[in-house]
């Protein structure tokens, strides 16, 4: 899995469209004011963006920047079907606001993005009560697909699904007792097997993501000045708080007695 730094910013779509090209349709030489993309799910087309042709086809990402000059056309036997969005990006303070986007990305067809795509439009098209906040937050969820497809070296929608249903049962029972044997015997599949799997899908053992994900949700716990240390170290499943302050300090860099918010006139218990 390829790092990346973390953007912050909010999208504001100005316009969103699912496209189904006619035989005639092209897109005339126009300026893009703001950020765009296009995900083509059926079809090609060429684009001519500042000059430079490029061809898209089924599968492809186009994302132009504002300022970009772009037109098009479809192909008569091979008729583009896209979804399509312009947006402004609203961003945090000191970060820019840009999209980490090539101008053409080879993603491929993805079910779940093309999925997403389609909530979008419904939620674009009817605007019931609410529909903004809703458009917002599904562009932000594709958004995040994207980013992953683009910058990833493998896509975690191609792993097996089991190790996906994995990762969701650990996040609701990881104050339990887990261990990797008895999660391929809930999943139907060899331990060894498994443990490959996960390792190639997290970079991490099974115990290790396991620790990771307690010590994590521990933080949170002491965060919220609800909870002493040895409360938190039980309830998400450790054995004795010496161990819980070991792996705790390993993966966060501090005791857990720093997440303790400071209550006035009052002193914070361990």
């Amino acid at each position: 899995m390829i790092p990346r730094k973390e953007t912050n910013y909010t999208p504001e779509i100005g316009y969103f469209v699912h496209r189904k090209c006619t035989p005639n349709w092209f897109m005339y030489e126009q300026l893009v004011a703001d950020w765009s993309i296009t995900y083509l799910v059926a079809g090609a087309a060429r684009f001519t963006i500042n000059g430079k042709v490029i061809d898209a086809k089924s599968g492809d990402l186009l994302c132009l920047s504002p300022g970009t000059i772009r037109k098009g056309v479809t192909f008569a036997g091979n008729l583009m079907e896209c979804y399509a969005a312009d947006l402004v990006l609203k961003r945090a303070p000191g970060e820019a606001s840009s999209l980490p986007f090539p101008t053409l990305s080879g993603i491929g067809l993805k079910m779940d993005l093309i999925q997403d795509f389609q909530e979008l439009n419904f939620a674009w098209t009817e605007r019931q009560g609410g529909y903004a906040v809703r458009v917002r937050g599904l562009f932000l969820l594709i958004l995040n697909r994207l980013i992953s497809l683009t910058t990833r070296s493998e896509d975690d929608s191609d792993t097996d699904p089991r190790v996906e249903k994995l990762l969701r049962y650990v996040s609701l029972h990881y104050s339990e007792r887990l261990t990797l044997m008895d999660m391929s015997d809930m999943l139907g599949m060899n331990s060894s097997y498994l443990g490959t799997l996960f390792k190639k899908r997290i970079g991490a053992s099974f115990n290790q993501y396991l620790t990771r994900v307690r010590v994590k949700n521990a933080a949170n716990m002491l965060k919220s000045g609800e909870y002493q240390v040895s409360e938190v170290s039980e309830a998400c499943g450790f054995s004795d708080q010496f161990h819980f302050d070991k792996r705790f300090k390993a993966i966060m860099g501090f005791p857990p007695s720093k997440c303790l918010p400071a209550i006035a006139g009052r002193t914070r218990r361990s």
